[in-house]
């Protein structure tokens, strides 16, 4: 199992974006199922042919340099000029150790650009890793761990980028992410809402300029082990997901809809609204919808979409889905759907073999709307090649464009 938020104890737990995830990888290579025989095959660098011809995935992993080589990209936030790509770059397994990643891309007439913004963020995130970025309309807020004291121990950081000033808000969180670390953030147009986990389990906080807030106690009472990872705002309500937690938030009323979803023994990792519900996924690849605070079922996935959703990015309609599901030969890859519909008639069209080989042998793990890259763009993110014995990949992203018409 890769590195991860570690209590006071020590003891490894599951990483944010892949409590399901990175497991089953790992289980898929020691049992000597290659990872080369994904659902798709091999695919040139450039624009792919997906099955629908309204979506366009164009590679941009080379834009990466040597920033994430090795490394796997965690999360991704954009705003109209530049996207932020965060995660960890060095993985060592014996002992759980990581360093931080972050990223920042650009789009020109010279293509896409990509900077290397670790070395302003390593201080910060030291031995741990950068896993939530939001954007407030002026500033960048950028939310992980670090593992002070040599990895034994992790604690919540957090850092807020305006322009090309850096400045340490970790003092913000208090004790809040104490043996964890923040996994998930947002921004509702007046305050942030970080979610993640302590040595006590999961955690819930809000930041309003200078006013913190802890909303922890909102939260019914889970297992110790779990955590927040999963924030969305849709402009009246939070919806709110992670290991062991699911349900949504309206001002200080939080509503619990653990027990009518189907992920007891998992979580709830992804989620987005398209205008009218909530489409939210986690283990064992399974959705629903949030309607008026309800949950209801969804048609499963089709084909070998069996394992995780990871990503759900609301687009035209429906929603992108992306996660991991299971190979012909038995293996764990990388799945990408376009969900389309909200009723019993809902339709699913897999546009797994249209993304780039940059991820052959490894996994989708996040993405964000892209409006640098203009009206409909979506990013996703995630690893190729992941190596079980030494815990290195390399960062994998694609773009993504649904084309609006006939």
């Amino acid at each position: 199992m890769r590195a991860g938020p570690v209590p006071a104890d020590g003891a490894s737990r599951a990483p944010p974006r892949s409590a399901a995830l990175f497991a089953v990888v790992a289980v898929a290579v020691a049992l000597g199922v290659t990872l080369a025989s994904a659902s798709f095959g091999p695919a040139p660098v450039g624009t792919e042919t997906p099955v629908n011809p309204k979506f366009t995935l164009v590679n941009e992993s080379s834009a990466l340099g040597s920033v994430y080589h090795p490394g796997i990209i965690l999360g991704a936030a954009a705003n109209g000029s530049s996207a932020l790509l965060g995660g960890i770059g060095v993985y060592t397994k014996v002992p759980e150790f990581t360093l931080p990643d972050l990223a920042a891309m650009t789009a020109g007439s010279n293509g896409v650009t990509v900077t290397n913004l670790t070395p302003r963020v390593n201080t910060y995130f030291f031995a741990g890793g950068v896993y939530a970025m939001g954007w407030n309309g002026t500033s960048w807020l950028i939310g992980g761990q670090a593992a002070w004291g040599g990895g034994t121990y992790n604690w919540g950081s957090l850092v807020a980028l305006t322009g090309t000033t850096l400045v340490n808000r970790t003092s913000l969180l208090g004790s809040v992410f104490n043996g964890g670390g923040v996994f998930a953030m947002g921004w509702n147009g007046s305050a942030w809402l970080l979610g993640g986990n302590s040595t006590a389990g999961p955690v819930l906080e809000s930041i309003q300029g200078t006013t913190v807030t802890n909303l922890t106690a909102l939260l019914p009472p889970v297992d110790p082990n779990g955590w927040v990872q999963l924030i969305a705002w849709n402009g009246d309500e939070w919806l709110i997901g992670g290991e062991g937690v699911f349900g949504v938030l309206h001002g200080a009323s939080y509503v619990d809809l653990w027990n009518s979803a189907p992920f007891q023994g998992s979580g709830v990792y992804a989620g987005g609204w398209n205008g009218s519900a909530w489409l939210a996924g986690g283990g064992a690849a399974r959705l629903v919808l949030v309607v008026h605070d309800s949950v209801h079922p969804t048609p499963p996935l089709a084909g070998t979409f069996d394992q995780s959703v990871t990503f759900v990015q609301p687009i035209a309609s429906g929603w992108l889905v992306g996660g991991t599901g299971t190979s012909p030969t038995g293996g764990f890859a990388p799945e990408l759907v376009y969900w389309d519909g909200e009723g019993s008639h809902a339709t699913s069209e897999d546009l797994t073999p249209s993304l780039p080989s940059a991820f052959l042998g490894g996994d989708l793990q996040s993405g964000c709307a892209a409006p640098l890259f203009g009206l409909n763009a979506t990013l996703v993110v995630g690893e190729g090649l992941y190596d079980n014995a030494t815990g290195y990949g390399v960062g994998a992203v694609a773009l993504v464009t649904y084309s609006v018409g006939p």
